[in-house]
Parts: C-alpha cells; structure tokens; sequence
C-alpha cells in the first residue's frame, strides 16, 4: 500500500482493505499505511459496491481540488507579474530622484507592495523647494492609484516653477475626476526658500 501510494503522487488512488482481521490495533495499521477503508469478513456485495463508489465520490472531489489548486496556481503567478508591473510604474511615478536638498531628511517604509502614503520632494527654477506629504484613503494597490497623477502633477508643476497653491489646485481637480466618491487624499504642500529663510504651506484635503 505504501508503494502504491508513493507511486502515484498526488493522485489519489483509494485502497480498500478487506481482511478477516477484527482486531482494532491490527485496523488501525491498514489505515496508517496508506489504506482509506477496510472491510472485515465476510461482506456483502451492497457494501463493496457502497465503498467503492463512496471512493469514486471521493476521488472525483480530488480532482476537482487539482484543477482549482491549478488555476489558484495560475492566477497566483499572472497577478504577480501584473503587481510587478505595477511597481515598476509606481515607483518610476512616484520616486524620483531629485537633488539632495541639506535640510531635508526622511524616512520611509511601506507594510506592503504599495501604500497610499507619498512623500515628494523637487527644485523649483527659482530655487525654491517643494515638498509634498500625501496620504490617500485605503491600503495597497487601491490607495496607490491616486497616488500616480498627484505625483506626475507635483513634479511637472513645480519643475516648470508652479507655485503650490496651484499645484494642490491642478492635483484637486485631477484627483476629482479621476477617484470614485469616498476615495481622497490628504495632503500637505511646503515651498521651502532658503535663501530668504521663507516657508509656505498648503494643508488640506
């Protein structure tokens, strides 16, 4: 039985046991070695019958585990190349590198593939810098959507020397046509002169 059952893998081929021994201990052997039923003598065909198609029951329920263990298997390995796809455009959106900014330090760890945390930072013409903390509604991928345009729209803003306020105006707009009601951001905007030792701040949702 044990060979039998090496043999085949992870096919379920039922064994049924029919001996004359009655003892329990002795039974319980014929189970632990690979057996699924057993009969005891004498039997009767109706209960042969009986078993026999109850394994069948049985063996056609493995099958079918097989074939959604299968696709669980497929959609498992199309999902992870999709999500490693999704973050490679998120992170290229949303990670940019700009130059370092002295007084700026922060630091960053997400509980998952994606959040809707962001954090943004970029050199205006002028010599201003600006920052922006954003926080959208949910977790993962569903909070990370939001974040790819607000992040296009920070950057290219404020590299062609947009101001913040019309920066949180542009992201606002976006953002309400793009998000399904109950999906929002809040976020906070900081122009940084220091130069001038000036700060503007934009705070809102």
């Amino acid at each position: 039985t044990r060979r039998i059952k090496a043999a085949c893998g992870g096919r379920f081929v039922p064994v049924i046991f029919v001996t004359a021994l009655t003892d329990d201990h002795a039974l319980a052997k014929c189970v632990e070695c690979g057996g699924d039923d057993f009969l005891t003598k004498p039997y009767s065909r109706v209960i042969v019958k009986a078993k026999v198609e109850a394994m069948a029951r049985i063996g056609a329920l493995y099958r079918q585990l097989g074939e959604q263990n299968a696709q669980l298997e497929r959609y498992k390995e199309e999902t992870e190349r999709e999500m490693q796809l999704a973050r490679h455009i998120f992170f290229a959106a949303t990670s940019r590198k700009p130059r370092a900014a002295p007084y700026l330090q922060h630091w960053e760890r997400a509980l998952g593939h994606f959040s809707g945390d962001l954090l943004c930072y970029e050199h205006c013409p002028c010599g201003r810098v600006h920052v922006m903390l954003a926080d959208f509604t949910g977790h993962g991928l569903a909070a990370a959507i939001g974040a790819l345009p607000a992040a296009d729209i920070f950057y290219s803003m404020t590299l062609k020397g947009f101001g913040i306020a019309d920066i949180a105006a542009e992201i606002d707009k976006k953002l309400n046509y793009y998000l399904p009601t109950g999906h929002f951001c809040s976020a906070c905007l900081i122009a940084i002169d220091a130069n001038r030792g000036l700060m503007e701040i934009w705070n809102g949702g």
